[in-house]
């Protein structure tokens, strides 16, 4: 019974863990968003905006499926 509580209480502090990091890292993207979006914004007054480049970002797992034989 003792060793079922501790894997609870133990699985407990992880999630709690996960979530309390996960709200940390939120909080600073949300950071950098607004920042990008004052960037962005005080370009569009400066007629520069055209001159933003877009990037585009892809991730790729690189796993590379697998062959069927049949």
């Amino acid at each position: 019974m003792k060793q079922v509580w501790q894997n609870q209480f133990i699985r407990l502090l992880g999630m709690t863990a996960f979530f309390i990091a996960a709200f940390f890292a939120g909080r600073q993207a949300a950071v950098m968003v607004d920042g990008y979006v004052q960037v962005k914004e005080a370009a569009k007054e400066r007629d520069d905006y055209t001159k933003m480049q877009k990037y585009c970002v892809v991730i790729d797992a690189g796993h590379g499926g697998g062959r069927l034989r049949h």
